[in-house]
């Protein structure tokens, strides 16, 4: 739990309780800022996966479709 209390900045430890108003606003906007970043990425990544499905299906049906022209 000391390891939520710092902060790096710089290469420099900083106890988060030892910032000012301004600097602690800065923190939680940083944190909140990262958290939203890191929810957009799975919501790529999500969405990149079910694009990969559709075209998965999209090439096998247009396969389907072609065997069964060859066998009419």
């Amino acid at each position: 739990m000391e390891q939520e209390n710092k902060i790096t900045i710089d290469g420099k430890d900083y106890d988060i309780e030892s910032l000012s108003q301004q600097q602690k606003y800065y923190v939680t906007q940083i944190k909140l800022v990262q958290n939203k970043v890191n929810e957009l990425n799975l919501q790529v990544a999500q969405f990149n996966a079910a694009k990969s499905t559709f075209i998965d299906e999209l090439i096998k049906s247009t396969r389907e479709d072609s065997n069964e022209s060859e066998t009419k």
